[in-house]
């Protein structure tokens, strides 16, 4: 974080918006924007030399002045990632851009590299619904040391660098955001002898591999994706199909499962992990192991998968 004036962007090639909203229904894309309001409250500090509040430096900033926010960068040297794999792929889309044009690894013309938001002395609103405050308020949850994600964070655990607070257009957003919170590190307690659907999640939610990492390092992913990235997390935990996502990425791993591009096929006869005239995909692979019709094929890879680990 640094304090300065001015914003800059950067710039990546544009599709047509035909393209785009062709691109967005072949893909079946999810939308991740709302008809939210919120609003990105200052906190004027506490104590200092000047006391009165009707002082133009009361609460420890100049009405003019400005404080600038960008995506934090890890110590490997790329961006930490504001964004999933579920809403970068439905903004490129929107946004008329070409496919992993928001992809943080980008080496050239990485859209993060001035993506900034610039706050000031007061309250700055963002709609949900505009792809660019959306990406906005992306990138200030990642600044979590300067800004608190709710009022109820503000209020029990409260950080002295706290520069400013997201609060919601009615006080039910705040209820829902710790219900959901509260859920997430259930789910997490339940699974957390689990390393595997630990992983598994982590992976769905963030983008990245973590399946060979330590399990105390994949704690602290977990909680990571749990702060950063909530409702995503929550979507893979409790999805119904875990456990047979688990079984087919297992079966990879020993080969009776083969993928191509995006579709399963059982590596016996190379059949297609799908039913009626649908596409293997993961989604459709799910849904047909878990139709009682198909129980025998989930069995079969169950009892290969034993076998192997014995």
């Amino acid at each position: 974080m640094e304090e300065k004036e001015g914003t800059a962007r950067g710039s990546s090639k544009k599709e047509t918006l035909t393209e785009g909203l062709n691109r967005l229904a072949s893909r079946k894309l999810i939308s991740c924007l709302t008809d939210k309001v919120i609003y990105v409250r200052w906190i004027p500090k506490e104590g200092g030399i000047i006391t009165d509040p009707k002082h133009v430096l009361a609460g420890g900033m100049a009405p003019t002045a400005k404080r600038t926010y960008t995506v934090p960068m890890l110590k490997s040297g790329t961006y930490a990632n504001p964004l999933t794999n579920e809403e970068k792929a439905f903004l490129e889309a929107y946004m008329g851009l070409e496919p992993n044009a928001l992809s943080v690894y980008k080496k050239d013309d990485n859209y993060w590299d001035n993506r900034q938001v610039e706050l000031g002395k007061g309250t700055t609103t963002l709609h949900l619904s505009d792809p660019n405050d959306y990406i906005r308020y992306k990138i200030l949850l990642m600044n979590k040391d300067f800004i608190a994600p709710d009022e109820i964070t503000l209020k029990n655990a409260r950080k002295a660098t706290y520069q400013y607070v997201i609060t919601g257009n009615n006080e039910d957003d705040v209820t829902e955001s710790l219900d959901k919170k509260s859920r997430a590190y259930k789910k997490y307690a339940d699974l957390k002898n689990e390393i595997e659907k630990l992983a598994l999640i982590v992976e769905e939610t963030t983008g990245r591999s973590v399946a060979k990492l330590k399990k105390e390092t994949i704690y602290r992913e977990v909680e990571k994706a749990i702060d950063n990235h909530l409702d995503a997390f929550l979507k893979y935990a409790e999805d119904l199909y875990l456990d047979t996502k688990l079984l087919l990425y297992r079966s990879l791993d020993i080969g009776t499962v083969r993928r191509k591009g995006t579709y399963f096929y059982l590596t016996d006869g190379m059949r297609p992990l799908c039913t009626g005239n649908q596409e293997p995909t993961l989604q459709s692979a799910c849904e047909m192991l878990n139709n009682p019709r198909y129980q025998e094929i989930k069995f079969t890879l169950e009892a290969k998968l034993n076998n192997t680990n014995q």
